[in-house]
């Protein structure tokens, strides 16, 4: 016996409009998640995205502060999903962050 198989396509009027009003909202909730973030939170992502990866004490040294305020920073992006970090237990000295 042959087989035969069923295409379906989804490319009709409704369900291009339905992803349009997804990806406008997904633009929206970007926007929104600018507007709020810290100065200091600005800055750290934005060397994040320069360096690629970058550890808690090059952190503090770009925002001019302790090593302690700067992990702080630092999990707040991560409870955002802005950053993930990179090492293997809590106190990894090699962990670093990066952009998810």
């Amino acid at each position: 016996g042959g087989r035969s198989l069923l295409l379906i396509l989804e490319n009709n009027i409704k369900e291009r409009e339905r992803q349009r009003k997804k990806d406008k909202n997904i633009d929206i909730e970007k926007e929104n998640i600018q507007e709020k973030l810290s100065e200091t939170a600005k800055l750290i992502l934005q060397a994040v995205n320069e360096k690629g990866e970058i550890t808690s004490k090059e952190v503090a040294n770009i925002i001019g502060k302790s090593q302690k305020t700067a992990v702080r920073e630092l999990k707040k992006l991560i409870d955002n999903n802005l950053l993930v970090w990179t090492g293997k237990w809590e106190k990894d000295k090699t962990g670093k962050y990066k952009l998810p």
